[in-house]
């Protein structure tokens, strides 16, 4: 099923005055749970899923309108109201790559679908049908890239039926990282978009310091590719920074000449990448990024923090801020693509920032880049699951009752005001501890507008609260207890 273009924008013009996000979708595959169990058996899939193809509004780097495009897989069960869960995509090679024209990835993207999220994936700007150069690692256009698929979805669930709740959770993996990091930044920033947690895994949130330090050492690097590709997404992202200093001014032939192929779409990063090992690999020579550039270009690098691609690296970094809501940092430490000092080196600076709920944690330290994925999914997944709401349709949103948990952080005691919940039902309070270690787990019969909870016992830390009545969960928070 394909929707026309025309009645879909119609329908919004005169249905709810709003500007169109969504331009047109086609549903592309269905799938069972019992086809999606298959795929990851640890773990339940509780709903059947239908994949769509999307194209939506949004912008070029340069600020021009532009029509996007991704996959949106959604829980089929038009009775409740489901989470977003918006997935940055890792790097993919040119346009073939693209979430939504790889299909062999639409099954991923199901089974997160199936654990009961709305799951968005943008293909990201200068990708699927977006025009242009990708602009890698250009955190502004990944974060309108998310968030302007967000709207799209909206307007697209009003149309088929499903449901959407308020609550957004947002993720990804290598580029994705990155991604989910400027993304969460952005949904933080929206006074409409609620960031409910976000697990950014193993990406370079740090180019200008620790992606700089990783590359530019004395070890081997088997991915060169991407240093074409960033500085190529410097000189688009950032012209008037850049200007002046061409391909040409920055590598040494023939490095300079597989870049502007890659530039011109004639090859894949990753036929890019081959070529620049093949060619740092004669005789006997070392696979060192450092080696493809001009000795002038690399000693301004090195030597001068004010130099033109300094300055714009360190726009393109994206981890010194805030996050005032969960964030798990996902790594492996032994990843040889990303290094894992990127995720401690976030985490530092956001807890310095005042972010009271953000951790980075080792997945699993033997993991490579590629092995690490598994195990970082597995505690994303888990993570998240602490704070998704799965409502029916008609039942109010989460907190809609005006519930209010202070003082937080707490010392001693921890006062819960339930609001307009009023006292006809009885209420189950669970506290848990990062680990999922039970701390409170107590039922009160009828409770009389408000619940004291002593915390002077409990370790300091991180603590996830639910109420719990007989329709469901009726409200969580984390709970920072000093």
């Amino acid at each position: 099923m394909k929707r026309n273009i025309f009645v879909i924008a119609l329908s919004f013009v005169l249905n709810f005055g709003l500007a169109q996000h969504i331009i047109d979708y086609e549903l592309k595959k269905s799938y069972t749970k019992e086809q999606l169990q298959i795929v990851n058996p640890l773990l339940e899939v509780k709903y059947d899923v239908d994949l769509y193809l999307v194209t939506y509004t949004s912008k070029k780097i340069n600020n021009l309108p532009d029509t996007a495009s991704g996959i949106i897989a959604v829980p089929m069960d038009k009775n409740k109201k489901f989470p977003t869960l918006t997935f940055g995509h890792g790097t993919v090679g040119g346009r073939s790559e693209s979430p939504s024209r790889y299909e062999s990835g639409y099954i991923l993207m199901a089974v997160l679908a199936g654990y009961g999220y709305n799951c968005l994936v943008p293909d990201l700007i200068g990708l699927g049908t977006s025009k242009g150069v990708h602009p890698y690692l250009h955190p502004e256009s990944e974060a309108w890239a998310c968030t302007d698929m967000i709207y799209a979805a909206k307007e697209m669930a009003s149309l088929e039926g499903f449901n959407f709740n308020d609550q957004n959770f947002i993720t990804g993996y290598s580029q994705g990282g990155h991604v989910a990091m400027a993304a969460s930044e952005a949904v933080q920033a929206d006074p409409d978009l609620e960031l409910t947690a976000s697990a950014p895994m193993s990406g370079p949130y740090s180019l200008s310091r620790e992606m700089a330090i990783f590359i530019l050492s004395e070890e081997e690097y088997d991915f060169c590719g991407y240093v074409g590709s960033v500085f190529l997404s410097t000189k688009y992202s950032y012209p008037d920074l850049m200007q002046g200093i061409e391909i040409e001014d920055a590598f040494l032939s023939p490095y300079s000449q597989f870049v502007r192929a890659f530039e011109r779409e004639e090859i894949s990063l990753w036929d890019m990448n081959q070529k620049m090992l093949a060619e740092l690999s004669k005789n006997g020579g070392k696979k060192y990024p450092k080696r493809m550039f001009k000795q002038d270009f690399l000693d301004k690098v090195v030597t001068d923090p004010q130099f033109p691609l300094n300055v714009v690296l360190k726009r393109m970094d994206v981890y010194d801020w805030a996050p005032q809501s969960p964030m798990e940092i996902l790594y492996c430490k032994s990843d040889e693509q990303v290094s894992y000092r990127n995720a401690i080196y976030a985490d530092s600076v956001m807890n310095a920032n005042g972010a009271p709920q953000v951790v980075s944690i080792d997945v699993y330290p033997l993991g490579s880049h590629s092995s690490c994925i598994s195990f970082a999914f597995f505690e994303m997944i888990d993570f998240f699951s602490k704070y998704q709401q799965i409502t029916p349709v008609g039942v109010p949103e989460i907190n809609e009752y005006g519930i209010s948990v202070y003082p937080n952080p707490v010392r001693d005691m921890l006062n819960i005001d339930l609001g307009k919940f009023g006292t006809s039902e009885n209420i189950q309070l669970i506290l848990t501890d990062i680990n999922g270690r039970s701390i409170v787990n107590k039922s009160y019969d009828n409770p009389l507008g408000s619940i004291g909870v002593d915390l002077s016992q409990v370790n300091q830390g991180l603590l996830y609260l639910q109420l719990i009545s007989s329709s469901g969960v009726v409200y969580n928070d984390v709970i920072v207890n000093d």
